[in-house]
């Protein structure tokens, strides 16, 4: 009897730290959907810098922008949870969707993406890093807050 009891003290112990790893893990780097506009043009920009140019309104790019805006803004979302109140309906906006359902549609496919297609990962994690050191260097972000996002 009284081991469990002293089995049922370390579950909750071992659920408390994890439930504080979680909240870590899920901060967002950025709550200001103001700047989601500064980021689209910083995205647009970087595809219009480079030799090859993929339209940056293209469906994978726009899958590439969700994804690193729900890193930045919503990583609970990626894992689950919910987007907060008005980033869907700003990033339908942004990408001049019809409807803020679309952004669900998309999103729905991005881990998929991600996790099985090496050329799209890496592309992700290029041009997250970019935008990540453009937050920084327009004082938007700190560099503790940049290396915490990577």
């Amino acid at each position: 009897m009284l081991h469990k009891i002293a089995q049922i003290e370390q579950i909750r112990r071992e659920k408390q730290a994890l439930s504080q790893q979680e909240q870590a893990m899920t901060q967002p780097v950025l709550t200001d959907l103001s700047l989601l506009s500064t980021l689209y043009k910083w995205f647009a920009d970087y595809y219009q810098e480079r030799t090859v140019i993929p339209r940056a309104e293209s469906i994978l790019q726009r899958k590439k922008f969700i994804l690193i805006v729900l890193r930045l803004y919503s990583p609970a979302t990626l894992a689950g949870g919910r987007m907060p109140p008005g980033l869907r309906n700003r990033l339908a906006e942004i990408l001049q969707l019809h409807t803020p359902s679309s952004i669900s549609n998309h999103y729905s496919e991005l881990l998929f993406y991600y996790h099985n297609y090496k050329e799209f990962r890496r592309e992700v994690i290029h041009v997250y890093a970019t935008l990540l050191r453009q937050l920084e260097h327009e004082g938007y972000i700190t560099h503790t807050q940049r290396e915490e996002a990577f």
